[in-house]
């Protein structure tokens, strides 16, 4: 079931790219997923995941169980973020599945 308020939040478009056998990364064949633009991640939620970094962290959120996994890298244009952790959860007002995804700005102390 697509929730179509939350629908109309996903409008940034990211690609995935997965580290390969022979050490990098490659985003060949990678899917086009619709997520929120990037937004802070607050105090509560870095205590709770015990998040240690001196790097900004962000959040995206997305519809479904998309296939990105910690370790990954999210894309957006020329920007790569690591993906630290994904949380699934489930919106109960209409029971939708949806992946909120931790992203290191490795570009920021």
């Amino acid at each position: 079931m697509t929730d179509s308020s939350f629908a109309v939040m996903t409008t940034v478009s990211y690609t995935r790219e997965r580290a390969t056998l022979t050490g990098g990364y490659s985003g060949v064949g990678s899917p086009t997923f619709a997520g929120t633009p990037v937004a802070p991640v607050d105090a509560e939620t870095r205590k709770r995941l015990q998040l240690d970094t001196p790097h900004t962290l962000w959040e995206v959120h997305m519809q479904g169980d998309p296939d990105i996994k910690a370790g990954d890298k999210l894309v957006n244009g020329t920007v790569k973020y690591p993906v630290k952790t994904k949380e699934p959860y489930t919106w109960l007002p209409s029971s939708d599945v949806r992946v909120r995804l931790i992203l290191e700005d490795l570009r920021s102390p």
